[in-house]
């Protein structure tokens, strides 16, 4: 049984494994949000008394309802579901790859929310941004676990669109005759596949900076932290500003 469930196929299968993670990281991403609003009701220590630890909990409950619940929820389960039914196809194009997207994601929820508990936490808010991120102001492998994590939910996401866009085109003789719901999520996938390596470079070359001694966003050897936020928000601006 166990094996069987590691090994699922079918579209449908994996898509309620998608709703099933991003409605567990909605429950954890909703319990880190109530201590935040506790720990905000007055002025003061509440119920922490560790201020970079207010800042990690909200970071990571920023990443894990973005990266972990809104886009496996909204793409990966629904898009699974319907995608293939909307078109008429039996499955989805790569069913094999369909399953290691969704199983990326495993190891990212653990990355994620592993970053909020080791060491002092990655305070750094969901933008990641540097000089903040940069080994001189926060040495923490959390940061690095972050970056892992952010990496996984790429990859899953990724894989995910070059499905969907290969079961649009492997299923249907004119792109035409999509429905609504299918253009939806077939312009996404593009959109997806476009941003996401940006931003996996943006973040990468971060992690460079951090353990490899580059200098792509250190102004002292010749780099630029504006480089970070034009990486970062080629990736969250303008395919969210047409998805929204």
């Amino acid at each position: 049984l166990t094996i069987r469930f590691l090994t699922l196929l079918n579209h449908k299968d994996i898509a309620v494994l998608y709703f099933l993670i991003a409605l567990f990281s909605a429950f954890v991403g909703l319990s880190i949000s109530i201590i935040i609003r506790l720990e905000l009701i007055h002025s003061g220590n509440v119920l922490l008394n560790n201020h970079h630890l207010f800042n990690a909990m909200v970071s990571a409950h920023a990443i894990i309802m973005i990266f972990m619940s809104v886009m496996p929820a909204i793409i990966g389960a629904f898009g699974n579901y319907f995608l293939p039914v909307s078109i008429g196809a039996q499955d989805i194009a790569f069913p094999r790859l369909n399953n290691v997207s969704f199983w990326f994601l495993v190891p990212a929820m653990v990355l994620i929310v592993s970053s909020m508990v080791i060491e002092s936490g990655a305070g750094l808010g969901w933008t990641v941004y540097y000089p903040l991120s940069g080994i001189i102001a926060h040495s923490s492998i959390s940061v690095d676990l972050v970056i892992f994590g952010l990496h996984c939910t790429t990859i899953s996401s990724l894989l995910g669109a070059i499905n969907f866009i290969a079961t649009a085109h492997n299923f249907l003789d004119s792109l035409f005759r999509i429905s609504l719901f299918g253009w939806s999520i077939y312009i996404t996938a593009w959109l997806l596949l476009l941003s996401l390596p940006v931003l996996t470079v943006g973040v990468l070359l971060l992690l460079m900076d951090r353990n490899f001694n580059t200098s792509y966003y250190d102004v002292s050897g010749g780099g630029d932290p504006i480089l970070y936020q034009h990486l970062f928000w080629f990736f969250g601006r303008w395919p969210i500003n047409i998805l929204y």
